[in-house]
């Protein structure tokens, strides 16, 4: 068992309208109206070695994402993609190479909705020859959880009286949302993390007669373990009469892995299969904003449209961030 606590699990979120960065246009009746941007991903991938001398810069990274179905289904290979507005639910398939050893890993991700910008982390662990054998990892299904994050509504002084219901991944779910219940655009930011690289947890040995190689080879992951947190700042605007909020899910992968040997070419050594197991954890983020009509105001609300002020500028929010998750279940 791994002592890693989590919070409440939940899924990432299909929510209404997300909004990101607009254009401007002319709608009926109202001064402006907004586009949403095309979704976008990026992968952050850790390549480990156990080479004395390896620099990761000096490693080949590939990406090879994989999302959509059918006629849509599609194939790209660089580290960012965009969407058209969305990107559908897929995976991502992330190669190194150093020295003549290459490994891979695998990184599924939710659909993507327009406006919101994700960004997913990936582990490379190198394979290690050593005593006539080669080490390297394998991996089962990890343990996903998510926790969303936005503006604690109760707390912002903008709040609206009653959380409202949504429905994604066929659930219901309670949001305490903002509201801007005026004619006028309202901008507003927000601070978000993303992360790179992972920790390690549970090393266990399986098989004693390999417990120093397996020891070596563990030691080698978990000497260049850590997690790199970088802020960013996330600026929005949402339409007038709406209520909004912002939707910044982040998905903790508790990874299963086990590190296998096998004999080298001409070794004559046997068979052994895994050695030795432990778990590697990471993390990915996204962040985008939802909005929908005001109730007390519907029949004014088009969606991501408004006034500017006389002045010609819009509304200012409070840019107060969440200080724990904001979705709870039914």
């Amino acid at each position: 068992m791994f002592n890693i606590y989590f919070k409440e699990m939940k899924k990432f979120i299909s929510l209404i309208a997300l909004v990101g960065v607009f254009a401007a246009c002319e709608p009926e009746n109202l001064q402006t109206a907004f586009n949403v941007a095309n979704a976008t991903a990026t992968v952050n991938a850790t390549v480990v070695c156990a080479a004395p001398d390896f620099d990761e810069d000096d490693a080949t990274v590939s990406y090879e994402w994989h999302f959509g179905f059918g006629s849509d289904a599609k194939v790209q290979t660089t580290q960012s993609i965009e969407g058209t507005p969305d990107i559908p639910a897929g995976y991502v398939i992330v190669k190194a190479a150093y020295a003549g050893a290459e490994a891979e890993t695998t990184v599924s991700f939710p659909q993507v909705f327009a406006g919101m910008d994700a960004v997913l982390s990936a582990t490379v662990v190198l394979p290690y020859n050593a005593g006539g054998y080669q080490l390297y990892m394998e991996y089962d299904d990890p343990e996903v959880n998510t926790v969303v994050y936005g503006i604690e509504a109760s707390e912002h002084g903008h709040d609206y009286k009653n959380a409202q219901t949504v429905t994604f991944d066929g659930n219901q779910y309670k949001v305490y949302m903002m509201q801007n219940a005026t004619e006028f655009i309202l901008e507003d930011s927000y601070t978000w993390e993303t992360y790179e690289g992972f920790e390690t947890a549970g090393f266990t040995v399986i098989n004693e007669d390999f417990r120093e190689l397996a020891t070596i080879y563990y030691a080698m992951v978990e000497a260049q373990e850590g997690i790199e947190v970088e802020e960013h700042t996330y600026e929005f605007s949402v339409g007038a009469w709406s209520l909004y909020n912002v939707i910044n899910p982040v998905t903790s992968y508790l990874t299963p892995c086990y590190i296998v040997a096998e004999p080298e070419p001409g070794s004559g050594n046997p068979e052994i299969g895994a050695v030795a197991a432990f778990a590697i954890l990471d993390y990915s983020s996204a962040c985008g904003v939802v909005e929908m009509a005001h109730p007390d105001h519907a029949s004014h609300y088009i969606p991501h449209a408004g006034h500017y002020t006389h002045d010609g500028h819009a509304l200012h929010g409070n840019n107060n961030n969440a200080g724990g998750g904001i979705i709870s279940a039914e």
